[in-house]
């Protein structure tokens, strides 16, 4: 889970502004690791509930 979290952050920031500003690099990485866990968590939620109300309905397709 650390490298996919470096790899968004690489993606994110460029190299040079990472130099330039290391402690917003730092507190970004924990935002990101924050927000990762909260999607995660979300996704878990909405796929436990999604498991019950599927089941009965005809597949829809999605945009």
């Amino acid at each position: 889970m650390w490298i996919f979290l470096n790899i968004v952050n690489l993606v994110d920031f460029p190299f040079w502004y990472t130099l330039k500003i290391p402690f917003y690099h730092f507190f970004h990485t924990k935002l990101i690791f924050l927000t990762g866990l909260l999607r995660s968590e979300a996704l878990a939620e909405v796929v436990e509930i999604a498991d019950y109300l599927v089941l009965p309905i005809p597949p829809v397709a999605m945009d």
